[in-house]
């Protein structure tokens, strides 16, 4: 996965995260981290999804 598909990927989950989880994502992404962003984004919807 490239920076540019997480960002649309990270984008379209946008609601789904405050807005401290979306900037350190996107962060982690920017630096070149993405597969920890991706792993955080996916743990965080993980977590989001039991709560309900």
């Amino acid at each position: 996965m490239d920076l540019s598909e997480f960002m649309s990927l990270l984008k379209k989950y946008r609601k789904h995260l405050t807005f401290q989880q979306f900037s350190t994502l996107k962060g982690q992404a920017k630096a070149g981290d993405i597969d920890a962003a991706f792993k955080g984004l996916k743990k965080l919807l993980h977590r989001r999804a039991a709560s309900c």
